[in-house]
This record gives structure tokens, sequence and C-alpha cells, in this order.
């Protein structure tokens, strides 16, 4: 997800169409696909992550990419308490 999440900055130069594309790319890599199925699931973040990217849904992980990069830049103390508890 760090991968995915810049995306959404202003200073990203791709177009809607190649984002989606690139976290396509992501998600079918074979070091992402094996990372999230032997990823722990101790944490809430850490099974929501694994929901995300098992979904394979390049919609629901462009959302949800989307909603943490709003998130960290309205107040990124919330986001480092997450990765904390990561």
């Amino acid at each position: 997800m760090s991968c995915i999440i810049p995306l959404h900055s202003e200073s990203c130069p791709l177009t809607y169409r190649e984002k989606r594309e690139y976290i396509k790319t992501i998600m079918q890599h074979p070091d992402v696909i094996k990372a999230s199925k032997d990823s722990l699931t101790d944490t809430k973040i850490r099974q929501v992550m694994k929901m995300l990217f098992k979904t394979k849904s390049v919609s629901v992980n462009y959302t949800a990419s989307k909603i943490m990069y709003s998130v960290s830049m309205a107040s990124p103390k919330i986001i480092e308490k997450f990765k904390r508890k990561f």
C-alpha cells in the first residue's frame, strides 16, 4: 500500500488510467501476492490490508489508498499511530 498511496499526490504525473494500471501491476507482482498470502493478521490494520489485497480489485485498492492518502494529509498523526500498530 505504501507504493500506491503516493499516487494520489498532486505531484504524481500519472493519469487516472495510468494509476489504475500501476495498481494492477503491483497487485499482480509475484512478491506482492506471496507477501499478502504470508502476511500476519494479528492486528486490525493487518487484517484490513490483507483483505484489501486479497480482493484483487483495482477499484477497491484505489479507493482505499485514496482514503488513506486523504487521512494522512488531514492528520499525519493518525497515520503514524496506525504505522506503530502495524
